[in-house]
């Protein structure tokens, strides 16, 4: 029969050095050894010695001291305090939500009322997209009265609110807007229920497009009589969206129909490591495709001259290339390579940024692409512009374009065929009877016959289109 007694196992012996710090520790203790003669035997400092005798003192007298098992006792004083703490709990409960029944009865009984709710208790469907506030024809200082009487009878500021029919915020911005001797008005349109009168919103309209929109709706409220500020700035707001909207139907946007007929050019500052440098950008007119951004030392005739002849050798040469009016554009280097190539020259009205509109909205997305990353080294920003124009070139589809990238639309292309002698010639033709009408005679700017020309004689080809309304 096998013994089931447990084998004996003996306890571990304790290593030399921890038996050495434990009899040097206990002969302090015991009073036989100093505590210098006990930290030159273990070889440690005194302070080093003090601080394991510590040690073990603290882990003596935690060993020693009795530890009870389970819970401690809870004296029964305390624990009938904690019966009365959770009675008390639970009555504050209950009165809570008897609280929260009253008002959302309190809050029913007010829809009634007013006509806010049914009498299921569904809030009606509004046909207003703000909210479903009925209008009422009680005055705004009636409704404030009247919820500070409910105040002082004991009701909170959105029990006074709700029972009159008003948000919250609206009764205390009515309550400000009393205290500081302004005018109450109701919201205007269909969820208010005082409109403005005519004459008021006529004084606002004239005093806006007088001021062409810089005067603020706070001076409206102020000057106009029974108005607050809030309706004047409703009335506002529809008063410069339909000057924009005049301003666009009375423009004419002009259409390039094909690409490859008239190339724009324009410079973009770009920031480098040793500061700003140009890009020279040479873009097609009809298509979103930039043909080449050349980073340029300097920006003078020299270098447009050298940009745009590298861009004609590349991508063919257009019949009209478009620029500002900065004077490096007219230089005599300039003309010499337009002259070469049989490319007539545009350029737009002085001051105005929307002719070259496409161009300049290319050059904010460039500007964006750059700014994107940290300035780079002037000949790391040859490769940035190469990267860049084939990403906006070749993986941007636009819906201007049919989901189309401009790569994609500048290769179905056709080279243009036209006699560039004879266009040159119809141009100065054109230029020249236009000079000698009644209403160009006195023209100060010789380039506005030459714009007029080549706009009328692009147009009479087929290539430029003329629409009501533009966009810029």
């Amino acid at each position: 029969m096998a013994d089931k007694r447990s084998s004996y196992t003996p306890t571990p012996q304790m290593p030399p050095e921890v038996l050495g710090r434990y009899e040097a520790v206990v002969g302090v203790m015991s009073g036989t050894r100093t505590v210098s003669e006990a930290a030159r035997q273990l070889g440690l400092s005194r302070n080093h010695f003090q601080t394991l005798h510590h040690r073990a003192l603290a882990a003596m007298i935690d060993a020693l001291t009795p530890k009870s098992a389970g819970r401690p006792a809870v004296p029964e004083r305390e624990q009938q305090l904690q019966r009365e703490v959770e009675q008390l709990r639970r009555e504050n409960a209950r009165l809570t939500q008897r609280t929260e029944t009253t008002d959302r009865l309190l809050e029913v009984a007010s829809g009634l009322l007013r006509g806010r709710v049914t009498a299921s208790g569904r809030t009606p469907r509004s046909k207003s997209r703000r909210g479903n506030k009925p209008p009422t024809d009680e005055p705004p200082d009636e409704l404030v009265e009247g919820a500070k009487h409910m105040r002082a009878i004991g009701l909170t500021a959105t029990l006074a609110a709700a029972v009159i029919g008003r948000g919250a915020s609206t009764l205390r911005r009515w309550s400000a807007r009393r205290r500081a001797g302004l005018v109450l008005r109701g919201k205007p349109g269909p969820a208010g229920g005082i409109s403005i009168d005519a004459q008021c919103i006529a004084q606002i309209e004239d005093r806006v497009r007088q001021t062409r929109g810089q005067v603020g709706a706070a001076s409206l409220s102020h000057r106009v009589p029974g108005i607050s500020r809030r309706g004047a700035a409703s009335i506002k707001a529809r008063v410069l969206t339909a000057v924009e909207r005049e301003r666009r139907a009375a423009c004419t946007a002009v259409k390039v129909t094909q690409p490859a007929i008239v190339r724009g050019f324009d410079q973009l500052w770009a920031a480098t490591t040793d500061g700003l440098l140009p890009v020279l950008v040479s873009g097609d007119a009809c298509v979103q495709y930039r043909t080449s951004l050349q980073v340029a030392q300097r920006y003078d005739g020299p270098s447009v001259a050298r940009a745009i002849d590298d861009d004609f050798r590349e991508h063919g040469a257009p019949l009209v290339w478009r620029a500002d009016r900065a004077s490096c554009h007219r230089t005599e280097e300039v003309d010499e390579v337009l002259r070469a190539w049989g490319v007539l020259r545009l350029h737009g009205p002085p001051h105005l940024a929307r002719f070259y509109g496409q161009l300049e909205r290319q050059n904010r997305e460039h500007r964006a692409w750059l700014s994107a990353s940290a300035p780079p080294s002037p000949d790391a920003l040859v490769d940035d512009c190469e990267c860049m124009r084939r990403a906006l070139n070749e993986a941007w589809p636009r819906r201007s374009l049919g989901w189309m990238t401009a790569a994609e639309k500048w290769a179905t292309r056709t080279v243009p065929c036209d006699d560039r002698a004879q266009l040159r010639a119809s141009v100065a033709d054109r230029a020249a009877r236009l000079r000698r009408a009644e209403h160009h005679r006195d023209a100060l700017d010789d380039t506005l016959v030459e714009r007029l020309a080549i706009e009328q004689e692009l147009t009479q080809r087929g290539y430029l289109r003329q629409q009501p309304g533009g966009w810029c």
